[in-house]
């Protein structure tokens, strides 16, 4: 199990399903709270993601499930890349 995550559009609908659409381990939660993007324009959480790919870097583990800066990183950069795509879709969050 994990967070669900993806952008929504004004109507409420998903950008682009199963493209735009990602499971997040709950694991990963302990280096970033992923529900502090639930409910927020994408725009205003491209700072936050940002410092988080450039802190914990892009170098994943073997284990998808390892609770490891470089798979946060790299989960939070595919996210980012939404986000710079998607600046004024909402994110949602569930768990």
């Amino acid at each position: 199990m994990g967070y669900e995550v993806s952008l929504i559009d004004e109507k409420g609908k998903v950008l682009r399903p199963s493209k735009d659409e990602m499971v997040v381990t709950y694991n990963y939660q302990t280096l970033f709270k992923f529900r502090l993007l639930r409910d927020r324009k994408a725009k205003e959480t491209q700072d936050l993601l940002k410092v988080v790919v450039d802190e914990f870097g892009t170098t994943r583990d073997p284990d998808y499930y390892k609770c490891t800066k470089g798979n946060v990183g790299y989960t939070c950069s595919i996210l980012l890349k939404w986000a710079l795509e998607f600046p004024e879709a909402t994110w949602k969050v569930v768990d």
